[in-house]
């Protein structure tokens, strides 16, 4: 299998379980771009062009059986492949993310946008697996779609492995210990908001981020806000190390701003990820999902945050142990029934 990722595949979890998941059981490599930045646009049009092009040759010298794409944006060379070169290859592709069609269209996606009319023109009539991370992103997917044969659709969560399971969790006593892990920017997230409501808290609520994808704007604003209860480890944290770093903190923060359909039915992975280490998560208004979602199952505590009147936000987290035994949506399972399915298709 040859996995497509046109995007840097660090910057993804649920790529890097699902490619470690099927390592276990069959040969494959993985075709991504380095995650080295570049503001110059004719630089980076070459830099794409050069992952297409050694991407078309590593499937001619690899013959894979299999091509695992990831987002409209890796679809060109599995298309010239499977329509020019090998029939025969399967195609499975996967969305991170719900693109609506006015999204597709916008200037910074052209080059995207071609590669999405050729998915609905030919690849997709041709695939052998099309996936979102939730039924509710792949219902409206088809509804954009609707020459995707539903027999091959699917929804891949996005769980964390079984080993991160903490089945217990304790909340001592002292200031409450935030924390957000992933990409950041002041536009598409709250992170402005929350940090100066962290500020305002006196030391009442610690907060470190752990980021190393950032916008100049945020460092920009964290140093100039230069709270002393605010951390942020711009190296980031390896991500199969982070069990031991969550075990420091009480609650795990989601930040999007819910401003199109992509976020606002987002089931994020950071959500699971939290949840399997015990820790409460807060999370923004406007999220549908995870609002609508029934939280009964989880031990742990989940708050809804309205950004637009923090003063009265509950930000206190109950003290003791935590039974967090029950909790059981692991990427292993779900990835278990893609393997099976993969043999039957």
């Amino acid at each position: 299998m040859l996995v497509v990722h046109a995007t840097p595949i660090a910057y993804f979890p649920p790529a890097m379980n699902m490619v470690r998941s099927l390592k276990e059981d069959m040969s494959v490599k993985v075709q991504t771009i380095s995650t080295k930045k570049c503001n110059n646009c004719y630089f980076h049009l070459l830099k794409a062009l050069c992952f297409e092009i050694s991407s078309i040759f590593k499937m001619l010298l690899w013959h894979p059986d299999v091509i695992l794409y990831y987002e409209s944006s890796s679809a060109f060379s599995p298309y010239l492949y499977k329509r020019y070169f090998n029939k025969n290859v399967k195609v499975y592709v996967h969305y991170h993310e719900y693109t609506t069609p006015e999204q597709y269209e916008r200037i910074g996606m052209r080059i995207t946008s071609f590669y999405h009319k050729l998915e609905r023109k030919w690849l997709y009539s041709h695939s052998d697996w099309v996936s979102q991370t939730s039924e509710k992103r792949m219902s409206m997917f088809l509804v954009d779609n609707p020459m995707i044969p539903c027999s091959v659709t699917h929804s891949l969560p996005n769980y964390p492995p079984h080993s991160w399971h903490r089945k217990e969790k304790v909340h001592s006593e002292g200031p409450v210990k935030c924390v957000y892990v992933g990409s950041l920017s002041l536009d598409d997230m709250y992170i402005a908001e929350f940090c100066e409501w962290v500020n305002k808290q006196n030391g009442r609520v610690l907060f470190d981020i752990y980021c190393f994808n950032f916008s100049q704007s945020f460092a920009t604003f964290i140093k100039k806000l230069d709270c002393p209860w605010i951390k942020h480890i711009s190296e980031g944290v390896d991500y199969y190390s982070l069990p031991n770093t969550l075990d420091k903190y009480d609650i795990g923060l989601i930040l999007y701003k819910p401003h199109d359909m992509n976020t606002i039915w987002n089931e994020t992975n950071k959500f699971y990820e939290y949840l399997v280490c015990g820790l409460d998560v807060w999370y923004p208004k406007g999220m549908t999902l995870l609002h609508e979602m029934d939280k009964t199952p989880f031990a742990p505590k989940i708050k809804e945050m309205d950004f637009d009147n923090m003063d009265t936000f509950d930000g206190t987290v109950n003290i003791g142990k935590v039974d967090n035994s029950t909790y059981h949506w692991f990427a292993d399972d779900v990835y278990a029934d893609f393997k099976q399915m993969m043999n039957y298709i």
